[in-house]
């Protein structure tokens, strides 16, 4: 076992972590984020992946330019309409892997598989959705603490690998805001991250608002973003009644 003292610990890392998108994607940090369904969970990530891929901007962050694993749930037809809708059904840089392909594998082999594709493409972040599908977590086994840290431990073995991991989960049912309590199942899940996302609709009056509420072990992302969905992509609202 390696011990450090304080200062040889902050000599070692740097004060301002360094991050793929600043304050959503850290290097060698999980970010989670849960919405209800059709909230537009899979329209914010896919701007998220899009910002990455082509050296962007997410939310008036400056993306650093990388490859993206990304593992889906959603079936080929549906995920290619949300890949058209971002522009990025040319995208070559973007590897994609459905369920279906990996339906006979567990949890912990296809993280493996992951880990080399990563390394294979220099990929720099990995895009799960949703945890729950591909760590086959039956919706009463995810409020099992020890269920929850199994399906976990994948994802940080890749963040101890210097990657930036993204995993989206379902919200609970009831308007619950807080991110460290709205998501889903076990608090084991939110203990592991360490930014913990939750997007909610902003009213029914203004379809394309949404409401993106943040908690962070950093300190450089605001409790509440209020956010529009246009033509290219999200941006901030700073004025509510604009």
């Amino acid at each position: 076992m390696r011990w450090l003292t304080a200062k040889e610990l902050a000599d070692l890392t740097p004060e301002d972590p360094p991050a793929l998108i600043p304050g959503f994607l850290v290097y060698g940090s999980i970010t989670e984020i849960s919405a209800k369904i059709k909230a537009g969970k899979t329209t914010l990530i896919s701007r998220m992946v899009k910002a990455v891929l082509e050296g962007g901007e997410f939310l008036t962050k400056r993306a650093e330019q990388s490859p993206v694993i990304f593992l889906t749930e959603e079936r080929q037809s549906s995920f290619r309409a949300a890949l058209d809708r971002a522009g990025l059904l040319t995208n070559e840089n973007l590897h994609i892997l459905h369920i279906h392909e990996a339906f006979k594998m567990s949890w912990q082999d296809i993280a493996l598989e992951v880990a080399t594709k990563a390394d294979q493409t220099a990929a720099k972040l990995i895009v799960v959705d949703t945890l729950s599908r591909w760590a086959r977590l039956r919706e009463e086994e995810e409020n099992s603490a020890g269920a929850a840290a199994a399906a976990m431990e994948p994802l940080e073995i890749m963040a101890s690998m210097g990657l930036s991991v993204f995993l989206a989960r379902h919200s609970r049912r009831g308007d619950i805001t807080d991110p460290t309590e709205a998501s889903r199942g076990s608090s084991a899940f939110g203990g592991a991250a360490d930014i913990i996302l939750n997007l909610s609709r902003s009213s029914m009056e203004y379809s394309t608002r949404r409401i993106l509420y943040c908690v962070s072990r950093f300190d450089n992302l605001p409790p509440r973003i209020l956010m529009d969905l246009g033509r290219n992509g999200y941006r901030i609202v700073e004025d509510p009644e604009e």
